[in-house]
Parts: structure tokens; C-alpha cells; sequence
């Protein structure tokens, strides 16, 4: 997690427009994966809820930036959001 650390956007003096990925929820895994080992689908709701907190804490981060911020979060999007996402990407680049 090099480079991971915690970043302070409140100096940004611009608007900022983010687009957010979330990998889907907990159970949204376990069901697209076929989990069914109890132990494996506590770990998974460990790994995504962790992932899932941590990313609230980024878009509070985000939001106090002094110019101003909007966040898009993207449900079920993965690393190449515009991709995974599009419409949604292109939606909020025109609001």
C-alpha cells in the first residue's frame, strides 16, 4: 500500500468532480462467486465491508476540498470505471 497514505484535499481550491468505484457489496460477492463455505463468506464481508468503510472515509476526504467537490460513487465498477460504468461516467461529466 505504498503511496497509501492519507491525503488532505482540503487545500484544493477548484472544484472537484470524483468518480468513486465500490466493487458491489458483501453479499453481492458471495452470490456472483457461488460462496458457500461459511469461514470464506466471512472473510469476504470482512475484506469488502473494510474496503467499502475506508472508501466513505475518502469521499469525506474529498468533499473538504475548499473549492468544493461532487462525488460519483460507482456501484459495481472496477478499476477502469469508465468502462465498467460508463453511462454513469458520462452522466456525471455533463451534470
Amino acid at each position: 500500500m505504498a503511496g497509501g497514505g492519507k491525503h488532505d484535499y482540503s487545500q484544493i481550491r477548484v472544484p472537484v468532480l470524483a468518480f468513486v468505484g465500490f466493487p458491489g457489496l458483501p453479499q453481492d460477492q458471495i452470490r456472483q462467486n457461488h460462496v458457500t463455505d461459511p469461514e470464506e463468506r466471512m472473510v469476504i464481508a470482512a475484506v469488502y465491508g473494510t474496503y467499502g468503510g475506508m472508501t466513505k472515509i475518502r469521499i469525506k476526504r474529498i468533499n473538504a476540498a475548499a473549492g468544493g467537490a461532487r462525488v460519483v460513487e460507482l456501484w459495481g465498477a472496477d478499476h477502469f470505471v469508465f468502462l465498467s460504468n460508463e453511462a454513469e461516467v458520462v452522466e456525471g461529466l455533463r451534470l
